[in-house]
């Protein structure tokens, strides 16, 4: 028996909602939320399944919260739900001297991620449903991962608000007040809004966009090559 609660101390217990779908929240981290999570950050989803948020994540308590690189998943087919939750960091963003004009600056800057795919190879993954604001880089950063992502709010970070990814599929999404730009990627991006972001609203590299709106951007509203691309 003390064995047994000696590996039970030393090997985080995953929490399943009832329906199997693994949960992350703030309670977790310091231990790990589930199997393959070390400790600590960045929170690590490196099995295929289905994940769930079931707090606020905040980093703002910790060490250098602009550098904190707070969940990133290194598996393909994954789908990570935050359940109308929000990642929260340090960063904020100040504007110009009339209302809805862009961010002028974000302070702290550093190399923090709200939500991060660093896998190149990665397919499969969904990302939906919340908030991610005050990271001090990137608020979602996919490198060259093709993920679907949806009906997020991405704001206050200081870079890009969604950066990366080939060939992803963007739906119904909101990146605002963002240190440099809206969205930076690549795919088809259809129901956007950007909305005050410092340099580029929209800037897409190939793909499909389709009734997306950007307002209030110091250098353009929306950049796109000439081919091969399609806006409607």
């Amino acid at each position: 028996m003390r064995l047994i609660c000696a590996l039970l101390m030393l090997f985080p217990i995953a929490s399943f909602a009832v329906d199997g779908v693994l949960e992350i929240n703030q309670a977790c981290i310091n231990a790990g939320c589930f199997p393959g999570d070390a400790a600590g950050f960045p929170i690590t989803i490196n099995n295929p399944g289905s994940y769930r948020l079931t707090s606020n994540i905040g980093i703002r308590s910790y060490n250098s919260p602009e550098n904190i690189f707070v969940i990133q998943v290194i598996s393909s087919n994954v789908s990570l739900d935050l359940n109308g939750f929000a990642v929260i960091g340090d960063t904020t963003c100040t504007d110009g001297s009339f209302k809805d004009s862009p961010v002028t600056s974000c302070l702290p800057k550093g190399v923090g991620v709200g939500i991060g795919v660093p896998v190149i190879s990665a397919t499969g993954i969904s990302i939906s449903n919340g908030f991610i604001q005050g990271m001090g880089d990137h608020g979602l950063w996919f490198g060259e991962a093709g993920c679907r992502v949806s009906n997020m709010v991405v704001s206050e970070n200081g870079s890009y608000g969604l950066l990366g990814g080939n060939k992803g599929l963007f739906l119904n999404n909101i990146s605002s007040r963002n240190g440099e730009g809206g969205f930076s990627v690549s795919g088809t991006l259809i129901g956007n809004s950007a909305r005050a972001n410092r340099t580029f609203g929209i800037q897409s590299f190939r793909g499909h966009l389709n009734n997306n709106i950007v307002n209030a951007m110091v250098v353009l509203g929306l950049s796109a090559p000439p081919v091969p691309f399609q806006i409607v």
